[in-house]
């Protein structure tokens, strides 16, 4: 009667360690799809930035050519 009471203990433990071994790798894929998902939104965040100042610096190669036109007119 002991010895089943301690498969049973022992059993039930291995199950539980299953259990929980199960848990922590789906815990674990969730955190690693979110830390890609963090990623991509600051790929997203710096390629916003990337393009802002590429207009802007449109923006200012078109007022030098501006310039640069006003100056030959006035020659």
């Amino acid at each position: 009667m002991k010895e089943n009471n301690i498969k049973n203990l022992k059993y039930e433990i291995i199950k539980k360690h299953e259990k929980l071994f199960v848990k922590r790798l789906e815990l674990e894929s969730e955190a690693n799809r979110l830390m890609l998902e963090i990623n991509l939104l600051d790929a997203q965040h710096t390629l916003d930035k990337v393009n802002q100042l590429n207009r802007q610096i449109d923006d200012i190669i078109s007022e030098m050519d501006y310039l640069k036109q006003a100056l030959e007119t006035i020659k």
